[in-house]
């Protein structure tokens, strides 16, 4: 999740608000991160579900980006 937010940040326009929500609900840790970023090419996709997770990449609309993801926790 961590790398994940990171990518965001990293392909955020300059100067833009960038959102990040995390919460944790029964065995499972959910992500958001809405930004005006340009994600084409980013690895966000692969990573998630390399880690047995699911995530939507939202692009075009007028927040710019949107990244929800939830991975499974263990422990």
């Amino acid at each position: 999740m961590y790398f994940c937010c990171l990518d965001v940040l990293q392909r955020a326009a300059a100067g833009t608000t960038v959102t990040i929500s995390v919460r944790t609900e029964g065995g499972t840790l959910s992500f958001a991160v809405v930004a005006d970023a340009d994600l084409e090419g980013s690895p966000i996709r692969d990573r998630v579900e390399a880690l047995g997770g699911r995530v939507t990449i939202e692009t075009g609309s007028g927040d710019g980006a949107r990244v929800a993801g939830s991975l499974p926790v263990s422990g």
